[in-house]
């Protein structure tokens, strides 16, 4: 009897053994490679005419020799995004420096040398960004533009590989004196591209 319960017992797990082999599944394995995650750049270049090359920054958009109280002088300083991205706004800053240069020979330059300030002087008296009116520059000073809060908002963004234009026209104010004569202001303009 033991060893028909033995026999038994054998014949049981060779059938378990059999039995569990024939489970088989299909299966197909495909691997999906070369998944590349890159960052897309804006790339924000300045030139001083549409179309230009507009590898970085400029200087002399606005080249304004010679003005005399009650002049005018306009110029456009063109930006092109030449990244991949869009830019959903552009900020913009300014700074200047003062020479003074009024001319010894000037009557009454002694003593209205330093009365008259340039920076009060010039107004930024139309402004656009891509033909747009930007109202929050119009009608300042210069050195009111110098005081605006860092990055202040120009306008709308630039979409990746387009060109805007930022038009200002400067007055000279007719109030300005002798004390203006011979001044310059050298004026920085900084634009800041944003996603």
């Amino acid at each position: 009897m033991k060893k028909i319960l033995g026999l038994g017992m054998v014949a049981l797990l060779v059938m378990a053994m059999v039995g569990g082999g024939t489970w088989a599944y299909f299966n197909d394995v495909e691997t999906s490679g070369d998944n590349i995650l890159s960052a897309g750049t804006l790339n924000l270049g300045l030139a001083n005419a549409s179309g230009g090359s507009s590898n970085g920054s400029v200087s002399t958009t606005w080249s304004l020799s010679d003005m005399a109280p009650g002049n005018t002088k306009t110029g456009t300083l063109w930006a092109r995004n030449s990244g991949t991205i869009n830019m959903a706004s552009v900020n913009i800053t300014f700074d200047y420096a003062i020479t003074n240069g009024t001319p010894v020979s000037v009557n009454g330059s002694a003593s209205t040398n330093n009365t008259d300030k340039l920076e009060k002087m010039l107004t930024a008296t139309t402004v656009t960004w891509n033909g747009t009116t930007v109202a929050a520059l119009e009608g300042l000073t210069l050195e009111a533009l110098k005081l605006l809060p860092s990055g202040t908002l120009l306008g709308t963004g630039l979409g990746a590989g387009i060109e805007g234009g930022l038009n200002i026209i400067w007055t000279f104010n007719t109030a300005a004196t002798n004390g203006c004569q011979g001044d310059s202001a050298n004026i920085t303009v900084t634009l800041v591209g944003n996603q």
